[in-house]
């Protein structure tokens, strides 16, 4: 008799395997439409642009463009971030000094929660809730017949627009990241883990509906 000979089970590799990343939901209201539109076209794009650099400067390996990058987007967001809480203090000044005592309640508030899957994200969202902060604020002045509504329509219209302009700047930001990975032979590695159709599909959307958003945005303001 011979001896069976025991098999070993062969272990193929996983195709298309999902990378599994830290990441934790963060819960808020937001009032305003500006705000809430802002959500809807530009977080979730600008959000996977902050992930995906931190990615590809990773498997690029140059610390020292890594930190150049990071610090760039950094004074991107903070420069925006402080120019809301300068209009903010401004705005509660005139409010304080025309004796308001009271903030408007609004008809449709949004309870929203968002995925934060890096450092740069969770300030991106704080910049969106500052935002949703000042417009209250105008329409505090618009509704107490100080702001006009053509002040208030420029207003809104402005930051708005400036907020989802730092968010295509983070978008192109990326794809300057992808395309020194593309030219320095790791473009494959970039696309294993971050997924080459999927980068693709966003890079489409940024460059037509968010540009088409912006436009629509500020026709209606004119």
């Amino acid at each position: 008799m011979t001896e069976a000979t025991e098999k070993k089970p062969v272990r193929r590799p996983r195709r298309n395997a999902q990378v599994s990343i830290p990441v934790y939901q963060r819960e808020m209201v937001l009032n305003s439409h500006q705000a809430q539109r802002i959500i809807q076209r530009g977080f979730r794009r600008t959000a996977r642009a902050l992930y995906s650099i931190d990615v590809i400067l990773r498997i690029i390996g140059d610390a020292d463009e890594a930190t150049q990058v990071e610090e760039m987007i950094t004074n991107l967001i903070n420069e925006e971030y402080k120019a809301i809480q300068q209009e903010k203090s401004r705005l509660e000044k005139i409010i304080k000094d025309n004796g308001i005592d009271m903030l408007p309640e609004y008809t449709h508030p949004e309870k929203i929660t968002l995925p934060i899957s890096s450092p740069q994200s969770s300030r991106f969202v704080a910049i969106i809730q500052e935002l949703d902060e000042l417009m209250r604020l105008i329409d505090t002045l618009w509704l107490n017949h100080i702001m006009t509504n053509s002040q208030r329509g420029k207003g809104t219209w402005r930051w708005q627009t400036r907020i989802l302009g730092l968010g295509r700047r983070i978008v192109n930001i990326e794809m300057r990241a992808r395309k020194a990975a593309r030219t320095s032979g790791k473009g494959e590695a970039v696309d294993k883990e971050l997924g080459a159709s999927e980068s693709k599909a966003d890079v489409a959307e940024s460059g037509t509906d968010a540009d088409k958003n912006a436009k629509k945005d500020e026709t209606a303001a004119a």
